[in-house]
């Protein structure tokens, strides 16, 4: 159980821990509460027991009492039976009575009284010092309800009971629902604070939770979450500046990628150029040609990474408009048929979603670097299948090819920069990809399928 309250979020553990507190405090509270207070009121039932059945054994003479065993209709009888009503009369009691140390009831005021009761608390009695007092526990009688018996010792032979009602303890087994009643309530209104606090707890953790996933995924534009107040202010202060450090360090960094890239792209124009003009003096067929061929073509493989490292560190801006997949899908199958065809392949598009918002030119982008890529991992006679659906609020193009899938370790890096298994490229086509993705609040996800191949999915949200 520790485990699963250290694993649970802290919303829970507040409200958990609040509840479990209160439910033992207040449960214990209410339990003691109710103990203390039929504890108070036994000991004055057994105070009061006491005190009349003392008063009674000394009002009454105890030298006739073997009279009444001998003949119940005698003067002695009489006499006692007479004592006994006029004070059961008078305190108002519900029994007073006569026995022996057999246990065999003398003489009784109501006939509620029997031998085999009595014989349940023979041992209290029995140990009863002549002159002394002592009470029985509550108990129930045959009217189901509450008494207490209270006994005197007359003498060797004789003692003198008593029997009062007790229907407060009904009150006081009332009052324990009462207290019931009461714990529960505590626990309820606990519950309702602990959730309050801990709402207002983790609703800032919350925010800041996703302040810094806006960071992580390179929004640095992200506005700091409002209403954080207190120590998380420190850390929303503190994941602010860490944005801007990045967001700075970022724009170095990109300034100088540019900026190399402008430098190394003038001289190779230059070099195309006048490679291009050699060739025109250069007789076709010669060793010579065959020279410039290759410069020509190193220098476009050049001015190629060059462009995919200025586009990586200043992407073009996101014009996000109504566009319709399945039509630019149409456009890129036309664009790459002679790929396909060469490598035995066929692209299958299914789904009808209608219009989504991205970037035109940014979703031909990134489909046709997916296919591309497909396209060069999948086996002769293969099929490459592009699908879209509309799930909750995203609406996900997929593409699927049953080429050798990811190598499990690699998935994690497959969107880093410069992150490649094949020795052809230099590993900004995903990173790119990805960018364009989150330039047009999009997510790029990749996965290896069940049997074969793998998945990327552009996910685009859907408004």
């Amino acid at each position: 159980m520790i485990k699963t309250l250290q694993n649970s979020t802290i919303k829970s553990r507040i409200i958990l821990i609040f509840s479990l507190i209160t439910v033992m405090l207040v449960g214990l509270v209410a339990r003691i509460s109710y103990v203390f207070v039929r504890t108070v009121y036994l000991e004055q039932m057994e105070d009061h027991l006491n005190r009349m059945s003392t008063w009674l054994a000394n009002d009454i003479k105890t030298d006739y009492l073997e009279l009444i065993e001998s003949d119940p209709e005698n003067t002695a009888y009489h006499y006692y039976r007479n004592k006994l009503e006029t004070f059961n009369a008078s305190m108002q009691l519900n029994n007073a009575f006569l026995f022996n140390k057999d246990f065999e009831v003398l003489l009784k005021v109501n006939p509620d009284i029997s031998a085999s009761r009595l014989k349940i608390n023979r041992t209290e009695i029995s140990d009863i010092s002549t002159g002394k007092t002592i009470t029985s526990l509550p108990f129930k009688g045959e009217d189901n309800q509450w008494y207490l018996w209270g006994f005197y010792r007359i003498n060797d032979q004789y003692y003198l009971g008593i029997q009062e009602s007790a229907n407060r303890l009904a009150k006081l087994d009332n009052l324990s629902l009462i207290f019931i009643a009461i714990a529960f309530s505590g626990i309820l209104l606990t519950v309702g604070a602990a959730f309050f606090v801990a709402r207002s707890v983790s609703r800032p953790i919350d925010k800041l939770v996703q302040f810094s996933s806006e960071i992580g995924h390179g929004n640095y534009n992200s506005d700091n979450p409002e209403g954080i107040n207190g120590e998380l202010s420190v850390l929303s202060n503190a994941l602010s500046r860490m944005r801007d450090d990045i967001s700075r360090h970022q724009e170095e960094k990109e300034k100088m990628l540019a900026q190399i890239a402008h430098e190394i792209r003038n001289p190779l124009g230059g070099i195309e150029l006048l490679a291009g003009l050699i060739r025109e003096h250069t007789e076709d067929g010669s060793q010579n040609a065959e020279y410039i061929e290759k410069i020509i073509t190193e220098v476009q493989g050049l001015k190629t990474q060059v462009n995919e490292y200025l586009q990586f560190s200043r992407p073009v801006p996101a014009q996000i408009q109504d566009i319709y997949p399945d039509e630019i899908f149409t456009d890129i199958k036309r664009m790459l048929d002679n790929q396909l065809v060469e490598n035995d392949l066929e692209l299958i598009w299914s789904g009808n979603i209608g219009a989504v918002r991205f970037d035109p030119n940014h979703f031909r982008q990134i489909m046709t670097n997916l296919i591309s890529n497909s396209i060069q991992m999948s086996p002769a006679g293969a099929k490459i299948n592009v699908s879209a659906e509309k799930n909750g609020k995203y609406t996900t193009v997929a593409v699927s090819d049953t080429g050798p899938g990811i190598v499990e370790e690699d998935l994690k890096h497959i969107f880093e920069p410069f992150f490649s298994r094949r020795k052809q490229g230099i590993g900004l086509g995903l990173s790119i990809c990805k960018k364009l993705a989150e330039t047009n609040k999009a997510e790029l996800r990749v996965k290896n399928n069940e049997t074969t191949g793998c998945t990327f999915s552009l996910m685009i949200t859907t408004n």
